[in-house]
């Protein structure tokens, strides 16, 4: 199994703009890699620590590395 890239350079960035909001009206971000949620569905878009109204959750390829591995019992 081979590990995903966590950073795919370069990506996108929205300085000065607004980052495109979800369903819920939340901004999507990743607490780890920092990236967001696009309007596809997919962590593609780098950003700051954001603040206000965001909700800080793992995207996909940040999922598998922090998740504990699992041992046999």
């Amino acid at each position: 199994m081979s590990i995903p890239h966590l950073v795919q350079l370069p990506l996108p960035t929205l300085a000065g703009l607004a980052y495109p909001r979800a369903a819920d009206g939340l901004i999507h971000q990743c607490a780890w890699c920092r990236r967001v949620l696009d309007r596809a569905g997919r962590f593609r878009i780098w950003a700051e620590r954001l603040r206000g109204e965001v909700s800080h959750g793992m995207c996909s390829s940040c999922a598998p590395l922090l998740r504990p591995a699992k041992q046999g019992i």
